[in-house]
């Protein structure tokens, strides 16, 4: 008997772990809903951020925002259509020089770009007074009233436009045109000469007189035909001398006169 109730007691024992360990049956709608859950309790959240006025007064302010930059993108797409319609757009690259002009009838300094230089028309040349602002290839400044050096001023003017082309290390090229410009002079007076080679209508002129020479002009000289590292106090004395970024320069070296082409570069 007490071997019996032993066993008994196992059967019972396992027959009860078996019943209590047995999988609950499967319910695909609570399963659904368990997967669910996390997407409609965002939904839920979303409802109620919806329905607050914090979250209006945000969804208004971001509508306000997209409205605004939709009208900036409508006025900057006329503006560039209107840039291309009216005038010509060339690269910046393709500049090798610019020329200025101080005009001191109309009281305005004017500079344009130079794609050509030698062929291309100087400021000087295509300056008008009062011409039409559509009708302009070039930039027209009025010279501020009270100032002491307008050189110096107008220098800065063409020290800010080079740094726009060559925005780190500006060079200076010379090369000699005394022969060029001795065979003109031999067949006609000076002035003349000048006129046949392009000055002032192509090319800026500048005489230095005796003495007046500079240390820029001295390396210039003794390097020609390559580059010289210009700092930018001697290329604000190039621009106070001539409104340009290249020109003709007359020297006196010794017992003669000699002329020389210079040209900023990179």
């Amino acid at each position: 008997m007490h071997g019996l109730n032993e066993n008994s007691g196992s059967i019972y024992s396992a027959s009860k772990t078996t019943y209590y360990n047995k999988p609950r049956a499967y319910n695909p709608v609570s399963t659904i809903e368990e997967t669910l859950k996390p997407v409609l309790d965002f939904a839920e959240l979303q409802n109620k951020m919806s329905n607050s006025r914090q979250a209006s007064d945000y969804l208004n302010s971001l509508e306000s925002q997209v409205n605004s930059l939709r009208q900036r993108m409508a006025s900057y797409d006329k503006r560039i259509s209107d840039l291309y319609s009216y005038n010509l757009v060339f690269p910046k690259g393709a500049a090798e020089g610019i020329s200025g002009y101080i005009c001191k009838k109309c009281q305005t300094f004017s500079f344009k770009a130079i794609f050509d230089p030698g062929y291309d028309m100087t400021m000087e040349s295509k300056h008008r007074c009062n011409e039409s602002d559509y009708k302009r290839s070039y930039m027209v400044i009025p010279i501020p009233s009270g100032i002491p050096d307008v050189d110096n001023w107008a220098a800065q003017r063409l020290l800010e436009q080079l740094n726009l082309y060559i925005p780190i290390a500006k060079y200076l090229v010379a090369t000699d045109m005394t022969k060029c410009l001795s065979h003109f002079s031999t067949i006609s007076n000076a002035e003349i000469a000048q006129g046949i080679v392009g000055v002032p209508d192509r090319y800026p002129f500048y005489s230095f007189k005796n003495n007046s020479k500079t240390n820029w002009i001295d390396r210039a000289i003794d390097n020609l035909n390559k580059k010289i590292v210009m700092a930018d106090f001697e290329i604000l004395d190039f621009f106070r001398k001539v409104k340009s970024t290249y020109a003709i320069f007359e020297i006196p070296i010794g017992e003669t006169v000699r002329q020389f082409f210079m040209l900023f570069t990179n």
